[in-house]
């Protein structure tokens, strides 16, 4: 009689089981991507919850995919459950369940679908989905191509034609041009695998998002750097020697002599391309003008930079790693572009006569006959870096700003997001885990590096914005004060 009373109540303990487990779906229930390219994987969540649901239990999808319970809980790793070790099952809380990983291929051929995902036996997801062919994606890749390039030749429209050859020849522009429309003008005749081909041929192409004037300067005084003159190359195209252990006061006299009878001015334009990730320089670009007629016998001396291009034909002539043409022939403006990274401030290059037409008599101090006109230079410049910095403060203190009261709010657009998270790493801390492999759990779950960084921060009482300059500090008091 007990036996047959346990059986039983066996049996209804089992039942009552049976009757419990399952699934419920949240509100809203799931958010999948609904166009994808040919052959790609299905991207989106399930918000779903679990009762005594078994391990084994499978998702399957209306285009032939499959993957059980065990195996998509294992490619979530935030997602919070506890496992029946004795009886392999499982119960969870409302909790997003990925599928950006589990290897739902979607179709081929182009079109739009309706798509299904099934939980055993029944439907917890139906939507519209459309397959773009390879063919659309090249052609949508190759228009944006040509849209870039139109962006950046309307960038550089307005600079001098000289200096815009310069950044057009060093971007490569008119050789990206060709191939571009090469690849337009015999789109239609490619095959399913040359579209494929064509689109990596794409990726691999560099257009800039943005070419710009990040420095520049006009009608500055020209003013060598003594460091920039070198004596041995003036005797070498002069056939005038000097004296040795003198060349301090040679310098001083050749920039005295400069002043006196050139008056030489400089403008200057730094040109770089803005990739969005990163910057690179293209040239720097100098064009001199004077004040008075340089006299015959007054050479332009400059060094060979990289990529050194003049913009007219000053009939200059190569010595020692060195340029130069008198200047008497070439009176009006001198121009030349370089690939190197240089300003007025450290231009190798300097104008002089032969050493016969210095004043060396008096033994002149350029430092004192000039002092005036180097306080103003100086002057001007300590200026333009005061504005510098304080429009850099500015604009720091409105990002640092950004950063306090928004930036959290831009990571995570829903705060249960990061209280998850954070709950995440504090249970896995109370597991032994390390931070490592909880950073490298939260990569696999498809979080950002951002996200990461920040939560990690903030888990650790970390600072999680940009360092708050005193002043804002001071001001923050004084609100409070008031």
């Amino acid at each position: 009689m007990k036996t047959k009373f346990f059986l039983v109540l066996g049996a209804v303990v089992l039942l009552l089981g049976l009757a419990s487990a399952g699934y419920q779906l949240s509100t809203p229930a799931y958010t999948f991507q609904t166009n994808y390219n040919s052959s790609s994987h299905l991207t989106g969540w399930i918000n779903i919850s679990f009762t005594n649901q078994s391990i084994n239990e499978s998702f399957n999808d209306s285009l032939g995919n499959s993957i059980n319970l065990s195996s998509i809980l294992a490619l979530n790793p935030l997602y919070n459950y506890t496992l029946n070790n004795i009886t392999q099952e499982v119960d969870s809380d409302f909790d997003r369940l990925y599928f950006d990983n589990a290897s739902f291929i979607m179709p081929s051929t182009e079109g739009t679908y309706t798509y299904k995902i099934l939980f055993g036996n029944s439907e917890i997801a139906k939507i519209k989905i459309n397959i773009d062919a390879v063919k659309i994606l090249a052609n949508k890749t190759l228009q944006e191509k040509l849209d870039q390039l139109n962006k950046i030749k309307q960038d550089i429209s307005g600079l001098d034609s000289f200096v815009k050859t310069e950044v057009s020849s060093r971007l490569n522009l008119s050789g990206i041009e060709t191939q571009l429309n090469s690849m337009q003008t015999n789109f239609d005749n490619y095959s399913e695998s040359e579209y494929s081909e064509l689109i990596n041929n794409l990726t691999s192409i560099q257009i800039p998002l943005s070419v710009n004037v990040n420095a520049q300067g006009d009608n500055v005084q020209f003013i060598a750097d003594k460091n920039a003159i070198n004596l041995d190359v003036l005797k070498s195209i002069t056939g005038e020697n000097y004296t040795s252990g003198n060349e301090d006061n040679y310098a001083n006299s050749i920039l005295y002599w400069t002043e006196q009878n050139v008056q030489p001015k400089i403008s200057y334009k730094s040109i770089e391309a803005n990739y969005g990730d990163s910057t690179n320089h293209l040239i720097s670009y100098f064009e001199f003008s004077f004040g008075k007629a340089p006299p015959q016998g007054t050479y332009f001396i400059v060094k060979d930079m990289t990529n050194m291009k003049f913009k007219g034909d000053y009939s200059a002539t190569d010595e020692g790693g060195y340029s130069y043409f008198d200047l008497y022939n070439n009176q009006n403006r001198i121009a030349f572009a370089t690939t190197e990274d240089v300003d007025i401030l450290n231009i190798p290059a300097f104008i002089s006569p032969a050493f016969s037409s210095l004043d060396m008599t008096g033994n002149i101090d350029y430092t004192d006959a000039n002092a005036q006109k180097k306080v103003s230079k100086w002057t001007l410049f300590i200026l333009i870096l005061i504005g510098i910095l304080i429009v850099g403060g500015i604009a720091y203190t409105i990002t640092q700003t950004w950063y306090a009261k928004k930036y959290e709010n831009y990571l995570f657009k829903n705060r249960n997001n990061l209280y998850n998270l954070i709950n995440y790493i504090n249970n896995s801390k109370e597991k032994g885990i390390n931070e490592s492999d909880i950073i490298r759990n939260l990569k696999r779950a498809k979080w950002k590096n951002e996200q990461i960084n920040y939560v990690m921060k903030k888990y650790a009482g970390k600072r999680t914005g940009m360092y708050e300059l005193p002043i804002i500090r001071i001001f923050k008091k004084k609100e409070q004060g008031n």
